[in-house]
């Protein structure tokens, strides 16, 4: 039995061309350089699989990251270094051959044992790629790699270093958008007049939600609020990261692009802000639970009435004074529009599912319809 288990685990041993190289002697022997893709290719046709052994995962094939790797690799093959994080192996031994001795711009390694941890996204997208694709008159891209030794390493150590290699805080599509000139530029003149338009995330700086403190995520609810259709309100509720799930694209380009003023935005932000403080004074013990409900629940939905009351010209209105022109205003509307959404449901959805009610355009859009013929 240990004989057939061995034999499926056969030791893959490869020679690795490796341009610029450098190495690590202490405490353990690393080598790190970088490798023509078509090498990790030729690995991958001949090895698949099994090259990711201690991988905590094997190649997931067309995912979004994936399809940009090959993207990059069809169109700008010479930047695909500087894009990609790169490939880590485990190898029991290495030993660099006589070819081009101490010369660093090219060594060959002869690695026993390769095991890759980390990377197996890249080698499985090159790999998949360069059997697909004839390399005739294609220029060819490089990967960064290091491969470390574990000879003379501690018998823990290819664990230790795998989960280290894997571990990581998770990277949000909403990190992204502090990358964006748009939001950039709001962040700037928004600063100018007062105002901390936080984009990152991070503990550095405690973040006080006040009148001069706002965040991304938060602009981005309260602008999808004040469109005119009831839709992005909708999916604000049902799946809010899809606001910005491309930072190209819809429904992201519909909030924030050029033509959205700082002085606006910040009107926006202060309004929701105002809506929010309403809706919670209107949450009382002594209320039906299912009331209660609506409020919590449909107050993204009842922001997008009362903003469909506030006009362009106060939002754009640079001399304007949020307090004193909005503060009065906003109560009274927030009051108008939560009694309505709440007599509405209870008329025409009695069995239904707050939570689900409010994650439905078309019964959205139904109860919105009710509200602003009533209205008008």
């Amino acid at each position: 039995h240990n004989i057939l288990r061995q034999g499926l685990n056969t030791p893959i041993t490869c020679s690795l061309h490796l341009k610029n190289w450098g190495q690590i002697t202490t405490p353990y022997k690393s080598i790190y350089g970088i490798v023509d893709a078509t090498e990790i290719a030729t690995l991958w046709a001949n090895h698949g699989t099994n090259l990711l052994s201690k991988n905590i995962r094997h190649f997931l094939g067309n995912t979004e990251a994936n399809n940009a790797m090959i993207e990059t690799l069809t169109n700008t093959p010479e930047l695909f270094k500087y894009f990609n994080n790169g490939v880590s192996i485990l190898c029991n031994t290495y030993k660099k051959t006589l070819y081009g001795g101490t010369n660093t711009e090219l060594g060959i390694f002869e690695c026993e044992g390769i095991e890759i941890v980390n990377g197996a996204q890249t080698v499985g997208t090159i790999g998949e790629y360069y059997r697909k694709t004839p390399l005739d008159g294609h220029s060819i891209a490089e990967v960064l790699v290091k491969i470390i030794s574990l000879e003379g390493a501690p018998e823990d150590f290819s664990k230790k270093q795998t989960i280290a290699n894997n571990t990581q805080n998770k990277v949000e599509k909403k990190d992204f958008a502090s990358l964006s000139p748009v939001q950039q530029k709001l962040k700037d003149e928004l600063r100018l007049n007062g105002i901390n338009y936080h984009l990152k995330r991070g503990v550095d700086v405690p973040i006080v939600l006040d009148d001069y403190n706002y965040t991304f995520e938060e602009a981005a609810v309260a602008l999808a609020s004040y469109q005119q259709d009831v839709t992005l309100s909708v999916l604000a509720k049902r799946e809010v990261g899809k606001l910005w799930e491309s930072l190209s694209a819809a429904p992201y380009t519909d909030l924030f692009n050029e033509t959205l003023s700082a002085v606006c935005l910040e009107h926006i932000l202060f309004i929701y802000r105002r809506i929010q403080t309403v809706l919670k004074t209107l949450q009382k013990p002594d209320n039906e639970a299912r009331t209660n409900r609506i409020l919590v629940l449909g107050n993204i939905f009842i922001t997008h009435l009362v903003f469909q009351r506030v006009t362009q010209a106060d939002l754009e209105n640079k001399s304007l004074n949020a307090p004193q022109c909005f503060e009065n205003n906003i109560k009274p509307l927030v009051e108008y529009y939560a009694n309505m959404t709440i007599n509405t449901v209870n008329s025409n959805y009695t069995n239904s599912n707050i939570p689900q009610l409010f994650r439905n355009y078309t019964k959205c859009r139904d109860i919105k319809q009710k509200i602003t013929s009533n209205t008008d």
